[in-house]
């Protein structure tokens, strides 16, 4: 399907022509190949080819023509932030992102519903992944301009994601940094291992109360791979409560580990923008 994008320029782009303009929000030769061709190309509502240029304040608009998610779940999402081309949103426990081939009820599918509702296009894009289990803050685009802005911020560490967990037993220090590497583990899909040869991951933990043989925590995440804090908390001998996959798999209780906060400038705005979910019951001392 074909939709319009539309955006205001900053005043920081000011003099770039269109094409340059595209470029210097990451968006590939391709894609920019793929808007000439389409030849839908507007500066504030007059026709224009690439090689135009831009002034701060202008109104950039062009067609995007992508695939939109046809399959909905019409359950209720709670928004946390919303703007043009972004929306965050509190991911509920044991809800899958995106789904696996078989499950139809996806955090993406309820997403997309909640779109269409509001006459937007459902052509959304998680910019990163909570597991199944993990509650918090989650992060989309709605177009692909959006998603590779976006994905340049992850990419080099400046968007600030903190994590609130409870592990078991007592932390000694009141905060340090697990550094590790990680890595597949050969014998089981689900899990990875710590490895020499693996990826850098670097977590910064600080202990907010120990109480009942339990460490509340807050952690920042300076890299981002798949089961960083899980993994790191497992492998210094106090695994996230309810974690039953690196740590009691006989564990009755779900897995304490919330996307609490997630803060950056947004590229376009320069606006300053932190996204908070509400606190679990069960990862408050103060309950």
């Amino acid at each position: 399907m074909k939709h319009l994008i539309s955006f205001k320029i900053p005043l920081f782009s000011s003099r770039k022509t269109i094409k340059e303009f595209l470029k210097s929000f990451h968006v590939g030769r391709g894609k920019i190949e793929e808007i000439r061709v389409l030849n839908e190309i507007y500066l504030n509502q007059n026709k224009v080819n690439l090689d135009a240029y831009l002034e701060g304040g202008d109104l950039l608009s062009f067609l995007n023509e992508e695939e939109e998610i046809k399959q909905f779940s019409e359950k209720e999402i709670e928004v946390l932030y919303e703007d043009d081309g972004l929306i965050a949103v509190n991911k509920p426990f044991n809800l899958l992102v995106h789904s696996d081939g078989i499950e139809k009820d996806t955090l993406l599918n309820r997403v997309a519903y909640y779109l269409y509702k509001k006459n937007e296009p459902p052509l959304i894009y998680p910019l990163h992944r909570l597991d199944k289990e993990t509650t918090g803050v989650i992060l989309f685009a709605k177009d692909f301009f959006h998603g590779n802005m976006m994905d340049d911020l992850f990419l080099n560490q400046k968007i600030t994601r903190v994590y609130r967990a409870v592990c078991e037993g007592y932390i000694k220090d009141n905060e340090g940094v697990l550094h590790f590497h990680i890595g597949r583990n050969r014998h089981s899909s689900q899990k990875m291992i710590i490895s020499s040869t693996g990826e850098e991951i670097i977590t910064y933990y600080k202990v907010l109360k120990r109480a009942q043989n339990k460490t509340y925590l807050e952690l920042e995440l300076k890299t981002g791979k798949r089961h960083q804090i899980r993994l790191s908390l497992s492998f210094i001998g106090h695994p996230i409560l309810g974690d039953t996959l690196y740590g009691n798999k006989f564990s009755k209780d779900n897995l304490h580990l919330e996307a609490s906060r997630f803060v950056f400038i947004h590229p376009l705005t320069s606006e300053k923008i932190s996204i908070e979910a509400p606190l679990r019951k069960e990862l408050s001392f103060d309950k």
